[in-house]
């Protein structure tokens, strides 16, 4: 989703920590400092949006099974 909101969730909180917008391609980044579930709400001026949830391990990596194949992580 090009050119849209995001707001990233961090563990345990119900207020964004951290608010970006992602560039004409649909790519944001952010960096994990904690382990848990993320939780991060992209949506478009034209009000489409989606939820992902990400499991977050104690080494800070992303599980495997909670990748989704549209999405591209660096680690």
């Amino acid at each position: 989703m090009s050119n849209s909101n995001v707001l990233i969730f961090s563990p345990g909180t119900t207020k964004d920590s951290e608010k970006t917008k992602s560039d004409s391609s649909g790519l944001f980044q952010f960096t994990p400092n904690k382990p848990g579930q993320w939780i991060i709400q992209v949506r478009d001026k034209g009000g489409h949006g989606m939820r992902i949830n990400l499991e977050v391990t104690k080494s800070l990596q992303i599980l495997e099974s909670q990748k989704h194949n549209n999405m591209t992580y660096a680690q």
